[in-house]
Formats: C-alpha cells, structure tokens, sequence
C-alpha cells in the first residue's frame, strides 16, 4: 500500500485510524507466540490524563507519562525530515523499563505526508536514540526510569514528499513496558497518541 492510501485511510475517522494502527502494528499481539519476547497486554492510555496536570500533548499511560516535545524539521532536495523528541516520566513508585517497538511509529503532518522510519517494513529500524527497541526477536531494555524520574528519547523519521513545511504533525507510536524480573517480556504495550504537534522552530535547507 502506498503512503497516500495510508495517509487516506488514516483520515476516515479516528476510531477507524486506531484499529487500523492496532492491526498494523500488533497491539492485540499474541501473549502465547514462541518466536517473539511475550507480549501479556494492552495499556490503554489517556489522553491528557490526571498525571499530565493539563501539559500539551501528554499522555497518561498509568506507570508513566509520555510527552511530545521539540519537533526539528528539516529538508533536501528530495525529502523532508524531522527528529521528534519524546520524554517519558516514571510518576509510579517503582523502577520502570521502557522500548519502542520497532516500525510503530505513525506520522502525519498537516499536508497527509507520512513520515517513515525506514526505507521499507522490512529494513531495520534504526530511527530511535536514547531508548531501547523491540524488535524481531530481541528487546533491549537499557531504557530504565527510577521512580519519579524523566529522560527523553529521540526519533528520526523522513518522507519524500517535498511539499510546503507542515504546519502540525499527527504522532501515534507504541510503547513497551518491560518487565523487570524478566528482560524478554513485555508486560504492556500502550498506543501513544499525539495530535496537533507544532514544529519546534522554522525549517531550514540542508545542502
């Protein structure tokens, strides 16, 4: 499918945009598959929820928050890229372990322009910095929050579209929660929505 059928099919509605990333992405992942680390449940996280005490573009996903901050666009004669920054803080009581899982990350900017992380789903992805991926059949779980604390992880994500610079980006991504006592299982893997997200500074060339 190309990215302008996707970029249509994300638009129908929002209910449908999510099932959609779910089946995509394997939010309802079997628990019981051998070949991959154990995946036991969804988290369902919320949108500005009681943890993000009203700041833009937070989600509450129960152990820990998860922010949108800085989006720093940039272009070349035959793309456009951003590096979109994501802060993640422990608000429960104990050490948590975070992954991004791999080929989950789902940009929209304001023009229907989807942003990748890889020339094609079957390329590694190499997008994040600062934050460990599942991928394949291998976690790395070097992302590890003490309670109360925050640290940030970025993304790299590019589109060849080169239209005008986006206004807004449209951000979904999933998240694991590792478990501790055990390195290769997810205990939940939340669905992170971000909307609206304004870009950090104007957008300059790259030569």
């Amino acid at each position: 499918m190309t990215a302008r059928k996707q970029s249509v099919l994300w638009k129908i509605s929002s209910g449908t945009s999510i099932l959609l990333f779910a089946m995509a992405f394997g939010i309802y992942a079997d628990a019981g598959e051998k070949s991959k680390p154990a995946h036991n449940q969804e988290s369902k996280p919320t949108i500005e929820g009681p943890s993000c005490d009203r700041e833009p573009n937070c989600v509450d996903a129960g152990s820990y928050i998860a922010t949108a901050g800085d989006v720093w666009p940039s272009v070349t004669p035959k793309s456009r890229q951003i590096r979109l920054i994501l802060s993640f803080t422990n608000v429960s009581e104990q050490q948590i372990i975070l992954a991004y899982r791999a080929h989950s990350m789902f940009v929209l900017d304001d023009f229907g322009n989807r942003y990748f992380c890889c020339q094609s789903d079957t390329a590694s992805d190499s997008s994040a910095v600062g934050i460990g991926i599942d991928q394949g059949n291998k976690v790395d779980p070097q992302f590890i929050l003490k309670p109360h604390e925050t640290a940030i992880a970025s993304f790299d994500l590019w589109t060849p579209r080169v239209n005008p610079a986006a206004s807004y980006y449209d951000i979904d991504v999933m998240i694991d929660e590792i478990d501790p006592t055990d390195q290769n299982t997810v205990q939940k893997h939340a669905y992170l929505p971000f909307r609206n997200v304004r870009p950090t500074i104007r957008q300059h060339s790259q030569h």
